[in-house]
């Protein structure tokens, strides 16, 4: 099973506020697709039904550098779902 074409993570980016907190950003192909977020022990999942994440953005990026909250932001894909952690 696969996303139909138009619904697909482009891009995860990752910078740090101006308050020292972290932001991921992640850009979307269609700003209908509506996220599932879930907070547990401290950590925050977003999961995009039905939505394709291309191989080259299914990584770990190491944000341990820009001294904020978020030490890491993972991109999976599994089945239609696309998430990141």
């Amino acid at each position: 099973a696969y996303a139909p074409a138009g619904k697909a993570i482009r891009n995860v980016d990752f910078q740090r506020g101006e308050l020292g907190e972290g932001n991921v950003i992640i850009d979307l192909t269609d700003a209908s697709v509506a996220p599932d977020i879930q907070e547990q022990g401290g950590k925050i999942r977003v999961d995009f039904a039905k939505t394709q994440l291309p191989e080259k953005l299914r990584v770990r990026l190491d944000v341990k550098d820009f001294a904020t909250p978020v030490q890491f932001v993972n991109a999976t894909a599994t089945g239609d779902k696309a998430s990141i952690t």
